[in-house]
């Protein structure tokens, strides 16, 4: 918890710092830092993120305290595990409150950053810390649900292994049925008593045949 927290208070520190140094030095002017690449641009913007829809303060006023509510409300009482995600809206968090200060105490937003490379608005430190907060976001959304799938592939390949060992683990019954079919040692005891008998029978027969000598004496 204290990490977010002192996330979102490092994120507000480095704006409002970078914006008090800016109407400090360089208003109204303009320095190359790199050439072609990148200047300090002093712009005053009244709209959204890189200026866009200008002259609504109190709608991204209000849309900015609904957001960073709903975020803090999520951090606190959530308390996600994941770092990453907890890092991605710390940074959002802190951006927005950072261009909030300035909507409410100067009426519009601090912009300075020009990357003069490409075709783009000028921009601030909160800006882009929101703009890199919600593409970690999106990267640890992107992770979890893949995390999620793997999870679950694994249980259901878990599931139907144990399935298959159930039933190939019935050879119990199986070897009593054979015990069953095998049992060729009761037929072994009724053919010994059998050939019990026939040997009576025989012993019988040669007493029978020696009678006639004692009739002729």
């Amino acid at each position: 918890m204290i990490l977010w927290i002192l996330t979102i208070a490092a994120v507000i520190a480095a704006d409002q710092l970078s914006k008090m140094l800016v109407l400090e030095y360089l208003r109204p002017d303009s320095v190359t830092v790199i050439p072609g690449v990148l200047d300090f641009t002093y712009v005053e913007n009244r709209g959204a993120a890189f200026g866009m829809l200008a002259d609504h303060r109190w709608v991204f006023i209000l849309l900015s305290v609904a957001a960073i509510v709903a975020i803090v409300i999520y951090l606190v009482w959530s308390k996600p595990k994941s770092a990453l995600l907890r890092f991605s809206l710390a940074l959002i968090a802190g951006g927005g409150i950072g261009n909030m200060i300035d909507r409410i105490g100067r009426g519009f937003v601090v912009d300075f950053i020009n990357a003069t490379f490409v075709d783009f608005y000028v921009f601030n430190v909160a800006d882009s810390c929101v703009c890199v907060g919600c593409a970690l976001l999106i990267i640890w959304m992107i992770w979890d649900s893949v995390r999620e799938k793997r999870l679950a592939s694994s249980g259901a390949d878990k599931a139907d292994s144990s399935a298959d060992s159930g039933e190939t683990g019935t050879p119990a019954g199986d070897s009593a049925d054979t015990v069953g079919a095998g049992s060729p040692i009761g037929d072994d005891a009724e053919d010994t008593d059998v050939s019990g008998t026939s040997g009576g029978n025989d012993s019988n027969a040669n007493g029978g045949t020696a009678s006639p000598e004692a009739n002729d004496e």
